[in-house]
């Protein structure tokens, strides 16, 4: 097998790969994460009412609540609180 150097694997990969495990854990605990916030604000920009998106993600109807005012904040901060400067 003729090996470029930069694509050669170290003798040592699997202590590599183990040192390197949790790191590798946490970002694809974070991007889930992300990825789920996501999903529940399209989810309400929708339209969806509380109660069904609670029901759909397993929340409570007043961490949605939460989530929305929150969400609501954030755009309001995005758009100085105008919808025109939205576009």
């Amino acid at each position: 097998m003729v090996c470029i150097a930069s694509a050669c694997p170290s003798p040592n990969w699997h202590q590599d790969f183990i040192r390197m495990l949790p790191t590798i854990v946490r970002h694809a605990k974070f991007s889930f994460r992300r990825l789920r916030s996501e999903a529940r604000a399209e989810f309400l920009a929708l339209g969806h009412r509380t109660d069904d998106t609670a029901h759909k993600f397993r929340l409570s109807s007043g961490r949605v609540s939460q989530l929305r005012k929150s969400l609501e904040s954030s755009w309001n901060d995005f758009t100085g609180g105008n919808e025109a400067n939205a576009a």
